[in-house]
């Protein structure tokens, strides 16, 4: 029976190395086996608190960015607690020979990915930790914050993989220099990435505009609400959320409607052709007048109220005023000047055309 004699000493070894793994189990192994066991199950606890600490100097100034930013931290900080005990609790543990080095390797991706996850995260309260106190802050300096948020994920995620590589490949130099072989088809690939990626610089560099500008170009407008390393977000007027590429963004020739200080209104009134010359005249000085007069009226010399044109149907008169920036509020001045413009054509007997003009 000698298969069964050889068995028999496998199972003797295998029992023997297994006694001696319990017997010599520490004190302190088995206490930090406690604390990762609870950990596991209540890390929320603590991550909470390190959270809330690591965001304590801006909650005065920014309570909601604080209170976001510890949210987001708190499941990287769980997992840091727990892959740190861990690891601890296998330093501490007696040796198992034929599992030590597959179950170090394990432990150790274990920790290296909780550390990496951790940083990851850690730019989200980079990004709090340089915002002024004193809540006022210029556009292009949070578009800053934002390009450097992203560009420290990338190379944090880059610095990861590599980490993780290197814990089950020995030679992880020569493979990151094998890489070059396949460079040439990986750039291939990625030219639209790397061409958005440029564009994000030239965007950070040229400054065409910021966060929260009003932009319009040949294909799309909207208001920038986000400048990525990608891609940028911009809101549409009827508060749809669109993702233009950074390099389209970058070849577009771009209006920023946010950088100019006044709005023109350029309206064309029609009147009867059959209204008194005096009238008219009478009508239009007066018109001039009061918008000339309006609190909102800017550039008061770009202010016009003349004849246009005559039609076969109709008189045209010119209405041009320079207003201010904001849409909404340019709208409400238009309506405005526009009921001016209705009670001073019925004070001076001015009529509208009564057939249609088309």
């Amino acid at each position: 029976m000698p298969a069964f004699n050889q068995l028999a000493t496998l199972l003797s070894k295998e029992a023997e190395m297994v006694n001696a793994f319990f017997k010599n189990f520490s004190v302190s192994a088995m206490v930090f086996l406690g604390i990762t066991i609870l950990l596991f199950f209540f890390r929320r606890y603590p991550a909470t608190w390190i959270a809330h600490l690591l965001v304590a100097r801006k909650k005065k100034h920014h309570p909601k960015e604080a209170k976001l930013a510890a949210g987001k931290m708190m499941p990287a900080i769980g997992w840091l607690l727990t892959a740190l005990s861990l690891s601890i609790t296998v330093e501490l543990l007696p040796p198992l020979p034929r599992f030590n080095d597959i179950f170090d390797k394990l432990i150790t991706s274990l920790l290296v990915a909780a550390i990496f996850y951790f940083l990851y995260k850690l730019t989200g309260l980079i990004w709090l930790w340089l915002k002024p106190n004193d809540q006022v802050e210029a556009a292009s300096k949070k578009s800053a914050r934002q390009y450097l948020g992203a560009a420290l994920r990338i190379v944090i995620l880059i610095l990861g993989i590599l980490s993780l590589l290197a814990v089950w490949i020995k030679n992880i130099a020569g493979v990151v220099a094998g890489l070059g072989i396949g460079g040439l088809a990986v750039a291939l690939a990625a030219q639209d990435t790397l061409a958005n990626f440029i564009g994000s610089l030239a965007i950070m560099f040229d400054h065409p505009f910021v966060l929260g500008d009003y932009v319009s170009t040949p294909e799309f407008e909207g208001t920038v609400t986000r400048i990525g390393l990608r891609s940028s977000q911009l809101r549409r007027p009827d508060r749809t959320i669109i993702h233009v590429p950074n390099k389209k963004l970058a070849d577009s020739v771009i209006a920023n409607l946010s950088q100019r200080s006044e709005r023109r209104v350029d309206n064309i009134l029609f009147i009867a052709l059959d209204n008194e010359p005096t009238a008219i005249h009478a009508f239009m000085d007066e018109l001039s007048e009061m918008i000339k007069n309006d609190e909102d009226v800017k550039n008061k010399e770009g202010c016009v109220v003349d004849i246009e044109q005559f039609t076969e149907r109709a008189i045209a008169i010119r209405v041009r005023f320079f207003t201010v920036e904001d849409y909404n509020e340019m709208l409400i001045v238009s309506g405005r000047i526009n009921k001016i413009t209705l009670e001073l054509a019925a004070k001076h007997g001015i009529k509208l055309p009564r057939i249609p003009l088309e």
